[in-house]
């Protein structure tokens, strides 16, 4: 048996599919969860700069996510028996992966680095934009009608503008500095020290970067998530797994992808009871639950 290390930060993120095929396999492995201060260290030993990165024996490294988990699924036997089988998993992760990877997305600096120490910041604060397009009449939910993305984007670049000017105005009558810039505008002051929101940080959450992430994000869940519903109705009438009655990699995957999303906004699968119900299946299969119990706590 070969011996494995899987490389990531002390997240769930992109590498927890992987972590859930070891589970479900029962394979041991060592779970280096690299931290923040350590990640100078190990970026020019990782494949382009990125993790995850599985490595094999000790010589052979494997990066992206998804090459991984599908020679995982290969390995243990969570993969398809023939070509078919294997395009039909395939395309279901791939569907699946595209909301996570939308959703951590929205988490990105400008630079397209992980804001992981601010993530739980950013998260309320997608949390008030949600609140101030509901207080639009728009519902960020994954029903939304297409059309309504075009009336929010108008109505928002109006209120932008409005608060924007109104804010201006404030900051001269009060005395602003001319190099500050108000939280609506610019994310977070830019005035602010080095352990705060500065640089590529705040320009990366103005409202209007926010919102198109938000919107991108949520295009993809009403994109995928009926599409998947569906898929999942061709065997036992989505009563059981994708392929039927074994559970396979696309199966983690949806529980995977979906896990952050669903701990945001509870109510996401509210129109998909089939996909509900897998992720149940999923959570109790014996092995994943108990690596559930024992896994360390993140919130992404």
């Amino acid at each position: 048996m070969p011996s494995y290390t899987l490389y990531y930060f002390n997240h769930r993120g992109r590498a927890e599919v992987c972590r859930m095929l070891f589970a479900a396999a029962g394979i041991q492995y060592n779970d280096r969860r690299i931290d923040f201060s350590e990640w100078n260290g190990f970026r020019n030993k990782m494949p382009g700069s990125m993790v995850p990165v599985l490595e094999i024996d000790g010589r052979m490294q494997i990066p992206q996510s998804m090459a991984i988990a599908r020679y995982l699924a290969r390995e243990f036997g969570y993969h398809g028996k023939n070509n078919i089988d294997m395009a039909r998993i395939d395309y279901i992760s791939d569907s699946f992966f595209d909301i996570m990877d939308d959703y951590m997305r929205m988490y990105h600096d400008r630079d397209g680095r992980m804001m992981w120490d601010r993530m739980s910041d950013m998260r309320q604060r997608y949390t008030d934009l949600d609140g101030r397009m509901s207080n639009m009449g728009c519902d960020m939910s994954s029903d939304m009608r297409p059309d309504m993305w075009s009336d929010m984007r108008s109505d928002m670049r109006s209120d932008m503008r409005s608060d924007m000017r109104t804010e201006m105005q404030t900051g001269m009558q009060s005395g602003m500095q001319p190099g500050m810039r108000s939280d609506f505008t610019s994310g977070l002051s830019s005035d602010m020290g080095p352990g705060s929101y500065s640089g590529s940080y705040s320009d990366s959450f103005n409202e209007g970067v926010m919102y198109e992430r938000r919107r991108r994000f949520m295009e993809t869940c009403r994109r995928v998530l009926p599409f998947m519903e569906r898929t999942l109705e061709m065997y036992h009438n989505g009563n059981q797994y994708f392929m039927g009655d074994q559970m396979t990699m696309c199966d983690m995957m949806c529980y995977a992808a979906l896990e952050s999303p669903l701990h945001e906004n509870p109510s996401l699968l509210s129109n998909y009871p089939k996909l509900r119900s897998l992720r149940d299946r999923v959570a109790a299969h014996a092995k994943i639950s108990t690596y559930f119990k024992r896994r360390n706590f993140s919130d992404f």
